[in-house]
């Protein structure tokens, strides 16, 4: 009896070692818990510290880009401008890389340098006189002699299509008109909008799009290439009159840009047809090459001929080109040109100055080109 009593003791006195070896050890492991719990307490406020820094020094950061912005004169010297600019983006790329939180504000600083910047661009560099020789002068002054505005007694002009680039200045007469070309659209058929709100129908050509933008049902679109004959994916001006405006006897309205392609269409058109437009609004492209005497010999040919039928009304140099100097003749690359019937309308005299009220810049940003009275 006595031994299995002595017995049950020496098995309670172990299991009473162990429990308390068990209590030393979860009390041990609770203590690491505890320690570690506030290391990281103590990690987290530091970092907390090394953040409120860090976005302290980048708001100083963008204070400074501020106000190197603000002092920034867009209007100082290219040199100046442009090294103050390349300074300033030297410290947003360096707040860049710790932007966190000040991203959005960094995005509208550079948005801002950006915009400071787009109209600094080099002038570009006219050619030296000395490369002209007095026969290509006059021949360059005898092709534009051709173009001299005119006005027209009792009629006014104005604006038809949108801001910027896709807008033409043309006289305000569209009574009796049966139809309009509109050749070359791409994304913008804001011309054509408004020819069709004087109750006309459209006939638009263009190969770079498979379809006008928006639709109305007095647009006509065919995917077709302008060119100077018919053939397959392409149409000639004449064909356009035969096979799609079949109204013989209606005045119709002509407006092209065709990014080159119009000096083709016009050599080739019968100069007898020209006198089926009222009104005709065309951007010519490449006047600088009017040094070149085969260019010059041909330009001279197509503006004759629209000048046996027709006079011009309005000049506008297309400023997404450069003024260049050809012949010592300062011309824009690409002319829109506007011209009225002479069958339809009596040209007078006029002192305007070009580009005019109703003219915008095509690409908004940049400067409008000073043509003057472009008499030559």
């Amino acid at each position: 009896m006595f031994t299995g009593l002595r017995r049950f003791f020496e098995e309670l006195t172990a299991l009473r070692s162990e429990t308390a070896a068990a209590r030393a050890e979860t009390a041990a492991a609770l203590a690491q818990i505890q320690a570690e719990r506030e290391r990281d307490a103590s990690r987290q406020a530091e970092s907390a510290q090394d953040n409120a820094a860090r976005l302290e020094g980048l708001a100083a950061e963008i204070a400074g880009l501020r106000a190197g912005l603000t002092a920034l004169d867009p209007h100082a010297g290219l040199a100046a401008v442009d090294a103050a600019l390349a300074q300033l983006r030297v410290g947003l790329t360096a707040a860049e890389a710790r932007a966190g939180e000040g991203a959005t504000e960094l995005s509208a600083i550079h948005a801002r340098m950006d915009q400071l910047a787009r109209p600094i661009v080099a002038p570009p560099q006219l050619f030296p006189s000395d490369l002209w020789t007095p026969e290509a002068a006059c021949q360059v002054r005898k092709v534009l002699a051709l173009l001299t505005p005119h006005g027209v007694a009792g009629l006014a002009k104005s604006r038809i299509g949108r801001e910027f680039d896709g807008g033409y200045v043309m006289l305000e007469d569209f009574a009796g008109i049966g139809a309009a070309l509109s050749l070359g659209i791409n994304d913008d058929v804001s011309w054509d909008s408004e020819i069709v709100a004087h109750g006309i129908d459209v006939w638009q050509f263009d190969p770079t799009v498979s379809g006008p933008p928006v639709e109305h049902e007095r647009f006509h679109f065919a995917p077709l290439r302008v060119a100077g004959t018919d053939g397959a994916e392409q149409v000639s001006l004449a064909g356009i009159l035969r096979d799609y405006v079949r109204d013989e006897a209606a005045p119709l309205l002509l407006k092209m840009d065709i990014e080159g392609d119009e000096w083709e269409v016009l050599e080739a058109y019968p100069p007898e047809l020209l006198g089926r437009f009222r009104q005709i609004v065309c951007e010519f492209h490449h006047l600088e090459r009017l040094g070149e005497a085969a260019f010059a010999e041909r330009a001279q040919a197509v503006f004759a001929r629209l000048a046996e039928t027709h006079f011009v009304v309005h000049v506008h140099g297309n400023n997404c080109g450069s003024l260049v100097n050809v012949g010592n003749v300062v011309v824009p690359e690409t002319l829109e040109i506007s011209f009225a019937h002479r069958g339809a309308y009596e040209p007078v005299e006029t002192a305007e100055l070009f580009p005019t009220a109703l003219d915008q810049p095509n690409e908004p940003g940049r400067a409008d080109l000073y043509l003057g009275s472009f008499r030559f």
